[in-house]
């Protein structure tokens, strides 16, 4: 039993996936030896992403069914043939929320450390995905961006690890200086990026 990171509520908490498992799936799908590995470790392979018992079961569905529209409607389609002409939805949307509500709040103890004057945007950014992703409203404040990747080539030099890092790999921060804050998620072959200080509201 706990509470619940983005309902509140008192429930037996999930397994919930940081970077949403499809990902992983896709990884191990299209490896030529069915096996992925972490690059502070690369000897050892590993079987799946990350997770952190943060969810409970009613709020894990509700990421589920963003995810699920994200997969089939974004992530194949480009992964299969380069399609990048897509219908943009409340699901889709709320999908990109989702993914950095999740990488801000995991970040959230860590960043006040590395950036205490920052701390409060992301604080901010934090409570106000909760309301949307629990009340369904649209966000008005805050910039979420997809943007798609594909292979980079060059007359001189060697791009080869570039190119992997950008189509094969997966990466997440949340990024700081004095001036901004911005939630940073690298899936393969895609950027999700959503812009947390300075944003539309007059803070």
């Amino acid at each position: 039993m706990g509470t619940c990171a983005l309902c509140k509520g008192d429930s037996e908490l999930q397994k919930s996936h940081i970077i949403p498992k499809f990902v992983f799936k896709w990884l191990k799908d299209t490896s030529a030896t069915g096996l992925m590995r972490q690059a502070v470790n690369p000897q050892k392979p590993i079987q799946d992403g990350e997770t952190k018992r943060m969810l409970c079961k009613e709020c894990e569905k509700k990421f589920s069914k963003f995810e699920t529209s994200f997969a089939n409607n974004i992530f194949y389609p480009y992964q299969k043939e380069k399609t990048i002409n897509f219908q943009i939805d409340k699901n889709i949307i709320n999908f990109a929320i989702s993914i950095s509500w999740r990488i801000a709040s995991k970040s959230l103890s860590g960043f006040k450390e590395f950036q205490p004057s920052m701390f409060p945007h992301l604080e901010n950014a934090i409570n106000y995905w909760n309301t949307i992703l629990n009340e369904g409203k649209e966000d008005e404040y805050f910039e979420h961006h997809i943007l798609f990747l594909d292979i980079l080539n060059q007359p001189h030099g060697n791009l080869e690890k570039f190119n992997f890092y950008m189509l094969r790999c997966i990466d997440s921060t949340i990024v700081a200086d004095s001036n901004e804050v911005f939630c940073f998620t690298k899936f393969p072959g895609m950027f999700i990026i959503s812009l947390i200080y300075p944003n539309k509201n007059i803070e």
